[in-house]
């Protein structure tokens, strides 16, 4: 029982390496498992405990019928101050993008006009976008802009430049501050396809509230695969 105990750990660290190393490169296929037993000199239960292990830890998915695909890379963001999507994704060494499915005006509902305390006209700005990592679909989001701080944004702008770079930019606009909430959630049919991503695999709604100078300027939830993210809050005593 030890042996098989350290056979799986040893196997299991081996195959970690060979993807953080990038031996096994991400989205490539790995190995079947009856190669892995001969290429070690181990049994099929070893090699699928270290694989199952894998797995847990999603480094590695199985597509049935398919074989066993090496993951891309978790998006690590690490919580306590503020950050934006673009510059955490730009940091990673990974490539950020966005495609704009939805943006237009609306006339504000009467809570929304006190969230945002609307001037008259009381519009907002409804935007849809999908957020991308290497070109892979990471998020889908949906926010609210008061119109009457950003007036003349266009989607084309969002896509280019990125919402907040073009706040800053164009209206004088900086995002200082913002509120989280996380929750663990379900796919949707409707999220799934856009996220391309399998219905009802696990994911993580994240609604923010963000603030410039104590003043609201944007109220968005977005709904991120729980493949491609995960979160680090250092704890100080």
């Amino acid at each position: 029982m030890q042996k098989t105990t350290y056979l799986h750990e040893e196997l299991t660290k081996e195959f970690r390496q060979n993807i953080e190393n990038e031996v096994w490169t991400a989205h490539s296929k790995i190995p079947t498992e009856h190669e892995l037993c001969g290429m070690h000199g181990v049994s099929r239960i070893t090699v699928r405990q270290a694989l199952g292990t894998l797995e847990r830890e999603g480094y590695i998915e199985r597509r049935q019928g398919k074989g066993t695909f090496v993951s891309q890379p978790k998006i690590e963001q690490p919580l306590g101050r503020f950050y934006t999507f673009t510059d955490q994704i730009e940091r990673l060494g990974i490539v950020p993008s966005s495609r704009m499915y939805e943006l237009r005006l609306l006339d504000a509902s009467p809570e929304m006009t006190e969230l945002f305390h609307l001037p008259e006209p009381r519009q907002l700005y409804f935007g849809i976008r999908l957020r991308l990592a290497d070109g892979m679909p990471v998020a889908l989001e949906h926010f609210y802009l008061p119109a009457y701080l950003f007036p003349g944004l266009t989607a084309h702008e969002i896509e280019e430049n990125g919402l907040y770079s073009t706040m800053l930019k164009k209206y004088g606009v900086e995002p200082d501050r913002a509120e989280e909430t996380f929750e663990a959630i379900l796919l949707n049919n409707t999220e799934a396809e856009l996220l391309q991503w399998e219905n009802k695999k696990p994911g993580i709604r994240l609604e923010r509230f963000t603030y410039s100078k104590d003043v609201l300027i944007e109220d968005s939830k977005a709904v991120i695969r729980g493949d491609r993210y995960k979160c680090r809050i250092q704890l100080v005593k």
